[in-house]
């Protein structure tokens, strides 16, 4: 899919979940309603209630409407979506969304709900990064989010450094998140390879993360490595690629 904000091909971004769950991070459009609604009925009162501050019974046709009616730039949607073992979309995990607070702005509003079931997998922290990576290349700098006081796992995913919260009525709490500025990997992952017990503090799912990431790095080192020398080192006093490239075929045998 190629994004004509960002001028790059958007590719649908796969992977694994805490417990082993294949799943597909991607934009949430027009032809999702049957997805989205699949999940709204999957969740509980208590998770409704945390999402829209009512329990609300059911998804109307505008509901719908505005949940799939994402533009891509003042209004953007993810999903979290499983995947069958055959890497067909099953169902909707979860979904997070942004708008932009007025024309310019560089702030916007954040909302977003996890399935009961895919609660405690990440799939929250994931919905955030990639929303933030996405509204961070179409200049948005804040998410702004009013929170339910009882809602932990909202809370804890808002919390940081960079964070500004304030007290509203009823029992709700505004966060200002402020976008932390983008590291390089190799910087970000250093202090987890010289030093054990900085990794030891790290929860476990952390920890897999950070495997990850050193796994998927380390990969696309040695391929650019490999590439490297081969294009390079010498068989007499012609570099290796060459004399591969030019080497005598055999002949086929002929019956």
């Amino acid at each position: 899919m190629f994004d004509y904000i960002t001028g790059t091909v958007r590719q649908d971004r796969d992977s694994l979940l805490r417990d082993g769950t294949p799943y597909r991070i991607r934009p949430i459009g027009v032809d999702d309603r049957h997805l989205m609604l699949a999940c709204f009925e999957r969740l509980s009162p208590e998770s409704r209630r945390s999402r829209f501050f009512a329990v609300k019974p059911a998804l109307s046709e505008s509901d719908l409407a505005f949940l799939t009616s994402a533009d891509g730039f003042d209004h953007l949607a993810l999903g979290a979506i499983r995947l069958d073992a055959r890497g067909e979309e099953v169902e909707l995990l979860g979904a997070a969304r942004c708008i932009r607070l007025g024309a310019d702005s560089d702030s916007s509003e954040l909302a977003l709900a996890v399935a009961d079931k895919a609660q405690g997998q990440g799939v929250g922290r994931l919905l955030l990064t990639h929303l933030t990576e996405d509204a961070r290349a179409r200049g948005i700098r804040r998410f702004r989010c009013e929170v339910l006081a009882t809602n932990d796992g909202m809370r804890a995913l808002l919390a940081g450094p960079d964070s500004r919260v304030s007290w509203l009525d009823n029992g709700t709490l505004e966060y200002d998140y402020f976008f932390p500025e983008p590291q390089d990997h190799a910087q970000t992952l250093w202090p987890y390879l010289v030093d054990p017990l900085f990794a030891a503090r790290l929860g476990a799912d952390a920890w897999a993360s950070v495997q990850e990431q050193i796994l998927d790095d380390s990969f696309s080192a040695g391929k650019t490595l490999l590439g490297f020398w081969v294009g390079r080192w010498p068989i007499g006093s012609c570099p290796l690629s060459e004399t591969i490239a030019h080497a005598p075929r055999p002949e086929p045998e002929l019956a």
